[in-house]
């Protein structure tokens, strides 16, 4: 992706999306704030801050379970 990204869940009310570096970092947490949705990440970690080109694992966790995805992103 280029500049934002779109991340779609469903099912994890309650959980959390995070997002780390290739290295396992945490570079960025979203809150679930209901059961399905979507949320959009702006390239950027917690602090604001952009982040630099590369793979990035994104990681959804409930009480219901997990599931990851890997996205690319290249500015």
């Amino acid at each position: 992706f280029n500049a934002q990204t779109m991340i779609t869940y469903n099912d994890i009310e309650g959980g959390d999306i995070c997002i780390y570096d290739i290295t396992g970092r945490l570079i960025r947490t979203f809150r679930a704030e209901s059961s399905d949705g979507q949320l959009t990440w702006a390239a950027d970690d917690d602090a604001g801050h952009e982040v630099s080109s590369g793979v990035y694992f994104i990681r959804a966790r409930s009480s219901h379970g997990s599931a990851s995805a890997k996205v690319v992103y290249l500015r």
